[in-house]
């Protein structure tokens, strides 16, 4: 049996239940000779996925500040800068390392920890039911996103697998 690991970003265009009830009704996964393994991304970590990197490259190089006058130029503007790039493409180095985004990740839980607490100290009494269950909405939705990229973060240091990654860069390696 193979299997795949789909990475993917937590982008509005990407239904989670609906992809991966897809993917568990293909023919071959029902057949057993295939397995998929979805790990989405956190939200705003679009430098962690490559090809994301790989349009901000364009989008940054070739796309701003031009105006093109029609598709067919844009057309061509891009596929002018795929053989470009295709000729010209370094691996990217990644220098992010997982200790340095366990950090990161536990100030950002630790700062909207206490500015979920602050917020309801100061607006608990302003607060309407309804604006009360959406925030317990948002929190748990917050905490499970935490706690399932921490769960990914603990896989990853079981498997010994070194990521680095530096969202500054053009460059991609694993």
């Amino acid at each position: 049996m193979h299997t795949v690991n789909l990475i993917v970003d937590n982008g509005t265009t990407h239904a989670p239940k609906q992809l991966e009830r897809w993917l568990q009704q293909l023919p071959i996964v029902q057949e057993g000779k295939l397995t998929f393994h979805v790990f989405w991304l956190p939200t705003n970590a679009s430098w962690l996925d490559q090809i994301e990197i790989w349009f901000s490259i364009l989008q940054r190089k070739r796309l701003q500040p031009n105006h093109f006058g029609s598709l067919p130029e844009l057309e061509q503007a891009i596929t002018d800068f795929i053989a470009y790039y295709n000729q010209e493409a370094k691996p990217i180095k990644w220098t992010y390392t997982i200790e340095k985004l366990e950090m990161k990740l536990e100030q950002r839980m630790k700062q909207e920890a206490e500015q979920n607490s602050e917020q309801k100290i100061d607006h608990n009494i302003k607060i309407k039911p309804k604006q009360k269950k959406e925030q317990n909405t948002k929190d748990k939705l917050k905490q499970k996103i935490g706690q399932k990229l921490e769960n990914n973060l603990r896989e990853r240091r079981s498997q010994n697998v070194e990521i680095r990654a530096d969202q500054n860069s053009d460059r991609i390696s694993a």
